[in-house]
């Protein structure tokens, strides 16, 4: 009877582990994360990288005044409340700046497990060293 008892206890607790672990990795895989890189690496992942989505968090007015070539303008206010299609239905990297580089690190943890594409966040337009449009 008590080997019987022991069986069980060595059954639950391999159940309980195999749930643990089950939660762990389901967990781990729908909470994609978003890494932060520099100019650089962003400028060239824009080159070389197909499908690539450059998102520009700022307000409408700073977009206007200069932004990066190709970049689409979604305010940072905007992914507040709604996250556009454009952005859920992204296939390449999803790369984000804004001026300085707080509203676009904002703009990450709103967007990470919510889009399925890589998440990167640059920074921001007063760091680039690379062509600006108006």
């Amino acid at each position: 009877m008590k080997n019987d008892h022991n069986h069980i206890c060595v059954i639950v607790c391999l159940f309980a582990v195999l749930v643990l672990f089950c939660g762990c990795t389901k967990k781990a895989l729908t909470e994609q994360t978003y890494q932060s890189i520099d100019a650089e690496t962003a400028y060239k992942m824009m080159n070389e990288e197909s499908g690539c989505l450059i998102v520009d968090v700022r307000r409408p007015v700073e977009f206007e005044e200069g932004h990066i070539p190709g970049s689409v303008n979604i305010p940072l206010d905007t992914l507040k409340y709604e996250i556009p299609e454009e952005l859920k239905n992204a296939e390449g990297p999803v790369l984000l700046y804004c001026r300085s580089g707080r509203r676009s690190r904002e703009a990450a943890g709103i967007l990470q497990g919510q889009i399925s594409a890589p998440l990167y966040e640059f920074g921001g337009i007063i760091d680039w060293p690379y062509e600006i449009v108006q």
